[in-house]
């Protein structure tokens, strides 16, 4: 990877053939490849975030946003530490608009969300539930100002709480986040089975995880 410094316009160093690497979707939707993404990118990436979120307040969703990209992709890669990082980066910018308007607190619920992957992945398995727990309570309180319009959300929220829960041996409260999940999205894919078809499965394979371990903690 280039190590450029980033410049006014640049908020990372460029990928391999010259392709801008995605950090916001203020200037790229494009991913550089996993295998090129490095703690320093999370450095000059990172630095940049945070800069703009403390001069321009009104671009703070967009920034939560894009570290939670950005910590997504770090999970891809299998660099865990610099995904928690990226992740914890993105909550905290995202707290501080947790009384702002709704797409702010939707952009904070899904760092929530994607830090308890990033802490599961980890190892760090009781944070993540925490950060899970967070995220299902920031999204459930949007979905009840606004039914319908933030289900997907909760729904994903739900299932990163389940799968957060079966680690630390609470498979009942596993079983109720997953089915509750499993609930939502089959009634999102009643409009558009496709779209929905591969979150459904996985979040029926969680629910029937989650049963089995329920059942076999049942004395």
């Amino acid at each position: 990877m280039a190590n450029t410094r980033p410049g006014p316009t640049a908020l990372a160093p460029t990928c391999p053939g010259g392709r801008p690497s995605s950090t916001t979707g203020l200037l790229s939707k494009r991913l550089c490849a996993p295998s090129v993404l490095t703690q320093r990118t999370y450095v000059h990436v990172g630095y940049r975030l945070n800069l703009i979120a403390r001069f321009d307040p009104a671009a703070a969703p967009f920034v939560v946003r894009a570290g939670t990209k950005l910590a997504a992709t770090f999970i891809v890669a299998q660099q865990y530490g610099a995904t928690v990082i990226a992740a914890t980066n993105a909550v905290a910018i995202g707290q501080k608009e947790t009384t702002g308007d709704r797409l702010a607190r939707q952009q904070f619920g899904s760092a929530l969300r994607t830090l308890s992957a990033s802490l599961r992945m980890a190892s760090r398995f009781e944070p993540a539930v925490s950060q899970a727990q967070q995220a299902v309570a920031v999204l459930r309180a949007l979905d009840g100002e606004e039914p319908g319009a933030y289900r997907r959300d909760l729904a994903e929220a739900l299932r990163a709480l389940a799968v957060a829960l079966l680690p630390v041996g609470h498979p009942a409260g596993a079983a109720r986040a997953a089915a509750e999940s499993v609930e939502i999205y089959t009634a999102l894919a009643t409009g558009d089975r496709h779209k929905f078809r591969t979150v459904l499965e996985d979040a029926r394979t969680v629910l029937a995880v989650a049963r089995r371990a329920a059942s076999a903690a049942t004395p």
